[in-house]
């Protein structure tokens, strides 16, 4: 298979909204947390991983946490009809901490996954504090069949909503995915994510925000 990179494909929790879905825990760690979870019939996370396929693409994104406090991924809820071999969302995102960024953009998590081609690929993703409590919430996340040439991460019908800013003289715009409260003040503008590449786990309102599809609207 050849690999192709996107430099302009978005994480986009943005082009569409990322699902969003209540889920409390008394878990004092992510860990014990997922164990309840599986011990209950929750589905939710899952790592499996899928026979290889073709037509299918290598597709390269990465997540800053801009959060004061390091995040817990978990993932799961996807189909083999979406991905093709090892680099599913749960076996790669599943049981990821990031932790905080909140001076630089470098050091974000990069990494990969192989969608198949010709079909809308789908996944939900949980954020949640690493050292245990309540989850911030859930996102259900898309690549759209389109999303071939420049595959964007979206979350359509979930809440979310358009913000604008400037950065470097630039008008920027991405798209914001309410998520749970959080007793923080605001991400500066300068550390929003500043490509489609990215997603970003910010501060908005008072409120954890899955920020995808940042983009450069104007000078």
């Amino acid at each position: 298979m050849k690999r192709l990179l996107f430099p302009l494909a978005c994480i986009t929790l943005a082009a569409a909204p990322l699902a969003l879905a209540a889920c409390g825990s008394d878990s004092s760690s992510a860990g014990t947390e997922t164990a309840a979870r599986a011990a209950s019939g929750d589905p939710f996370p899952d790592t499996k991983t899928c026979p290889e396929k073709s037509p299918s693409f290598d597709w390269s994104a990465s997540i800053l946490n801009r959060l004061p406090v390091a995040v817990s991924l978990a993932a799961g809820e996807y189909t083999c009809n979406d991905w093709s071999g090892v680099s599913t969302p749960g076996a790669v995102l599943d049981g990821k901490v990031l932790e905080p960024i909140t001076t630089t953009y470098q050091n974000s998590f990069g990494f990969s996954l192989e969608p198949r081609k010709n079909t809308t690929r789908e996944w939900t993703m949980q954020f949640a504090p690493a050292d245990g409590g309540e989850p911030y919430g859930r996102a259900r996340v898309y690549l759209t069949k389109e999303a071939i040439g420049d595959p964007v991460m979206s979350t359509p019908d979930q809440g979310t909503y358009e913000r604008r800013w400037r950065f470097q003289g630039n008008a920027m715009a991405g798209w914001f995915l309410r998520l749970g409260p959080i007793d923080a003040p605001d991400t500066p503008t300068s550390l929003l994510p500043q490509d489609s590449t990215t997603m970003g786990i910010v501060v908005h309102e008072g409120h954890v925000a899955i920020v995808t599809g940042a983009r450069v609207t104007g000078g």
